[in-house]
């Protein structure tokens, strides 16, 4: 994985504030191939919150998460806890790493 510990600290505490602390994020991507080079963050985070207040708590960690570890491109993707039917990128985003 190719993010500091302080990174992957900060990412996690922010997406524990914003989202609330039984959220869960997972890593996936080019960012945890250790063999890549480049590539955005790309972070699932499976959270019970929905509506306008999703989409607000999405721009906000995105901002907090940028402005502690660098200005970095961040991709963001949400989910619900035990979402039936996953569509795919959820799927392989499962598969990454849980921060």
């Amino acid at each position: 994985m190719r993010l500091t510990e302080f990174q992957q600290k900060t990412i996690k505490e922010s997406v524990s504030i914003w989202f609330g602390e039984n959220s869960s994020v997972y890593l996936f991507g080019s960012i945890v191939d250790d063999n890549k080079k480049g590539g955005d963050i790309d972070l699932l985070i499976i959270t019970s919150v929905t509506g306008t207040d999703l989409e607000y708590k999405k721009m906000v960690t995105k901002s907090k998460i940028q402005c502690a570890i660098g200005d970095q491109k961040i991709d963001m993707i949400t989910a619900e806890p035990g979402l039936k039917n996953p569509s795919l990128i959820i799927q392989q985003a499962l598969k990454g790493t849980k921060l």
